[in-house]
């Protein structure tokens, strides 16, 4: 009996340690592995993009999941022999993933020679896609607005745009400005060409004034100059609305000609 039990003492420490040998546990936990999945593998592993991936990420990549050889690789990872030997791999990922990632942006937008140039480029850009779109409009809406220039707002409405100074003296403006004057010669001043001339430049001389680092900065008569403008185009609006009803929008004409 003490011969028996010592041998068969002995099988089963060999037994144990036969089941929890390394080739074994790798074995196991890639059982169900076809050719053609190793070969996947083995393609992730050879992949040209910088990053090196290993064995057990690249079975688990090419099953879907489907692999137990990551959770042996932590226990590996955790050990003092093999962390010192996986630690060093998997330091370098991140640099690899910087090069790689960087690789790919410049195939997609290669990086300019002279990044400073892009800003100034861009701009330009948008600003002629703003200048065709403008262009497009006013090509559309211009005989709208030429019909709409020589149109009379009746006294009564004309009235409280008439009695306020910021009209009054855009008015003076207009009519003494010798490149504009002309063009408004043969309209009176409660014309819709005339009123919305006047209260573009009320609008425009608001706006300037109301800037800090504009000498002549006031900020009273700038929102006094915006609110006219604002009260006389909404009755240019209210008009306008039977017979070009999209010829003024909110507080600016759709059509911005110069």
């Amino acid at each position: 009996m003490r011969f028996l039990g010592a041998g068969f003492g002995n099988a089963g420490v060999a037994a144990t340690r036969s089941y929890n040998a390394p080739g074994a546990a790798v074995r196991r936990a890639t059982e169900g592995t076809t050719d053609a999945e190793w070969a996947a593998a083995k393609a992730l592993q050879d992949n040209n993009t910088g990053i090196a991936l290993s064995g057990p990420e690249a079975h688990a990549q090419a099953r879907e999941g489907a692999s137990k050889l990551l959770d042996l690789q932590r226990v590996v990872e955790g050990s003092a022999t093999g962390g010192n030997k996986t630690g060093p791999f998997y330091a370098q990922r991140p640099a690899q993933v910087d090069a790689a990632v960087g690789r790919q942006l410049d195939e997609i937008a290669p990086q300019s020679p002279d990044p400073y140039a892009l800003g100034p480029r861009a701009a330009e850009a948008a600003g002629n896609v703003i200048d065709k779109t403008r262009q497009n409009i006013n090509a559309q809406t211009r005989p709208l607005y030429d019909a709409a220039q020589p149109q009379q707002i009746p006294t009564a409405e004309f009235a409280p745009i008439a009695g306020d100074p910021r009209f009054v003296a855009g008015l003076k403006r207009l009519r003494e400005n010798k490149e504009l004057a002309p063009d408004y010669a043969n309209m009176p001043d409660n014309s819709v060409g005339v009123v919305d001339a006047v209260t573009k430049d009320m609008a425009a001389r608001g706006e300037a004034l109301s800037t800090v680092a504009n000498p002549l900065y006031g900020p009273e008569i700038a929102g006094k100059s915006t609110a006219g403008a604002a009260n006389a185009r909404a009755t240019l609006r209210r008009r306008s609305r039977g017979n070009t009803p999209r010829l003024w929008q909110n507080k600016r004409p759709c059509v911005e000609l110069s």
